[in-house]
């Protein structure tokens, strides 16, 4: 099953669809991030375990951001709302209640690292969320159509979308959070759509993609920090945190042992590729 045949999944894009139709004026500046954008780099692909995702995520290269018009002014006319319940800024919610995250990655920001709304100016601080793990989208991304899985919506926006390193690092950050501090809203289906991503792009490929990241000043701290990261978490031994999480995720729907040596064997490839040791 691919992504798009799930009710979720047309909720969900229908949400992103609207806050780009009202965030118009700033699309250069948008980055979509999150499971949407997995999606869209693994869509060729099918697995067992079909992709789902009940929100939105997007990153704002801030550095082009235009001054105005505001971005909390355009989100509100479109029906959007800031999230009450969240804790943390750059949470909204559309008439639907269907999350929409916007994010500013923590290399833009001029604020301190304790800091969680971005200071976008005259945009506010409340309206995005300073996060790590995003640094390396700025970088890794490409230009790809965003559509309605909708028919009768012809609604349709060309924008950017975060590529498969910049993701797994992303993803990998979120994954290594979550254990060291016991989260309890760790769910494995970060670490399978790190599976995913990974069998859905040649080695090779994902090779010249970290090396890019690598030698770029705006990604090469978070990279390597990532990278590290993923090798502990996929790399290490086929029962690597990382590994059973993707097993966790399939479970009853593919056989533990044979998805976890799947992975750790596609993440040893990878590691090798770069010259790295597990």
């Amino acid at each position: 099953m691919v992504f798009g045949a799930n009710s979720t999944d047309v909720v969900a894009r229908r949400a992103l669809l609207g806050a780009l139709e009202a965030l118009q004026p700033h699309l250069d500046s948008l980055i979509l991030v999150g499971a949407q954008a997995v999606y869209l780099n693994s869509n060729h692909i099918e697995l067992p375990l079909a992709p789902a995702t009940s929100d939105a995520d997007i990153a704002f290269d801030t550095r082009s951001l235009e001054v105005s018009p505001e971005i909390g002014k355009l989100l509100r006319a479109a029906g959007y709302s800031p999230n009450a319940m969240a804790a943390n800024p750059g949470h909204w919610i559309n008439i639907e209640e269907v999350p929409l995250d916007l994010f500013q990655p923590r290399i833009l920001s001029n604020r301190s690292s304790k800091s969680r709304g971005a200071d976008l100016g005259p945009h506010g601080r409340d309206v995005v969320r300073i996060i790590d793990g995003l640094d390396s989208a700025l970088i890794d991304n490409s230009v790809l159509t965003i559509s309605s899985f909708e028919a009768e919506d012809l609604r349709s926006y060309r924008m950017k979308v975060a590529g498969p390193a910049a993701l797994i690092i992303a993803k990998t950050a979120k994954i290594g959070d979550r254990l060291l501090g016991s989260d309890e809203r760790l769910v494995s289906k970060d670490a399978y759509d790190v599976y995913r991503l990974l069998l859905a792009t040649h080695t090779e490929l994902l090779g010249q993609l970290f090396q890019k990241l690598l030698s770029n000043p705006i990604s090469a701290s978070e990279s390597q920090i990532g990278l590290t990261a993923f090798t502990q978490l996929f790399a290490k031994s086929q029962d690597a945190p990382g590994n059973r999480l993707v097993a966790e995720a399939a479970k009853g729907i593919e056989d533990a042992d044979l998805l976890m040596a799947s992975s750790w064997a596609l993440a040893s490839d990878l590691v090798e590729t770069l010259g790295l040791t597990a």
